[in-house]
């Protein structure tokens, strides 16, 4: 493996996800703060407007930026086309076992969240957001396809074709994803996402099944929710009861830990 070439790779691909954000942010930014006046406003004013420029444009700062990064990545030819977005040449056999493994584990993971009850410190973000149909097609499809496209079509695979171990392919890069959202709640749970979504792609050779199982989980995320958005400290221990919900928490991480490494593991 040139492990040189695999990390200028990763450095580019996240250079190029980083910039296209800020240059979105600001492009949706600057124009409003323009028409707005902002010259003949204080310092504290001017903070105040950026701020809330941002808050009410975040979804379609990340849906622009999303389809903006994704276009670049295909157009640089750091994804494979077609065959990512192959249906025949895709693996389908295996989708249903590891889809169910994968969601079990979700849950289990979601619970171990809790309990590790770090902070998240873009939990009102995210609830501004989903008020907004930007913000839930951001949230809930865009950036779940983005994702998958990034990490694990141009930073996973590319560390395959380099000769990478898969195992190394898919946890260096399940680490980055989880290390990018930035939000110490976030981290944990989206790098054992990570690891999940890498196996999927590399088992059935195409982004659409890993897209599909990050899709499920970010609907399934932004639907709780909106379902308890007035009871926004509402936890799964809340909902399955004090004491259902480490046993579903056990078994859940006993099932998916079991499937997986029968079924991966074993058959690699």
């Amino acid at each position: 493996m040139n492990k040189s070439k695999v990390i200028l790779n990763i450095v580019l691909v996240l250079a190029i996800y980083f910039i296209i954000q800020v240059a979105c942010t600001f492009a949706f930014v600057i124009p409003q703060l323009i028409l707005s006046n902002y010259n003949n406003s204080s310092l504290t004013d001017f903070s105040n407007q950026f701020n809330e420029i941002i808050i009410n444009d975040t979804g379609w700062i990340l849906i622009i930026s999303s389809i903006i990064t994704s276009l670049i990545l295909i157009l640089i030819k750091k994804i494979k086309l077609p065959d990512d977005f192959s249906c025949k040449r895709c693996s389908w056999k295996y989708v249903p076992y590891i889809l169910f493994a994968s969601i079990v584990g979700i849950l289990a993971c979601n619970i171990l969240s809790e309990y590790l009850n770090l902070p998240n410190t873009i939990q009102d973000t995210i609830i501004d957001m989903i008020d907004k149909a930007d913000g839930i097609l951001a949230i809930a499809i865009i950036g779940p396809a983005a994702e998958e496209i990034l990490f694990r079509g141009a930073i996973c695979e590319q560390m395959l074709r380099s000769g990478a171990k898969p195992w190394t392919a898919i946890l260096v890069s399940a680490l980055i994803f989880g290390i990018v959202h930035l939000n110490p709640a976030q981290i944990p749970f989206a790098t054992i996402l990570g690891i999940m979504f890498g196996i999927l792609y590399y088992k059935t050779k195409s982004l659409i099944p890993s897209i599909i199982l990050h899709i499920i989980n970010n609907s399934l995320a932004v639907l709780m929710i909106i379902k308890y958005k007035d009871s926004p400290d509402m936890t799964l221990t809340d909902i399955f009861g004090t004491y259902s919900t480490p046993v579903i928490m056990i078994v859940g991480l006993g099932i998916s830990i079991f499937m997986y490494q029968q079924y991966f593991i074993k058959k690699q």
